[in-house]
């Protein structure tokens, strides 16, 4: 997850996986920590973006 925001240019600074609870449940979960505004909206883009891209993709 970390890279593919770079790639995006994004950053979540404090992006954390909790190993742990994965280990013993099979799910892991993702602390998405602390994050600038511009940040936070830069994320949304990338998303929006790829959302347009799965639909464009799938109407072929």
């Amino acid at each position: 997850m970390e890279t593919v925001l770079a790639l995006g240019g994004a950053k979540l600074p404090s992006l954390e996986v909790d190993w742990e609870y994965g280990r013993r449940t099979g799910c892991y979960l993702i602390n998405l920590g602390s994050a600038r505004a511009s940040e936070v909206l830069r994320i949304v883009d990338l998303l929006r973006k790829g959302l347009r891209y799965e639909r464009l993709a799938h109407d072929d």
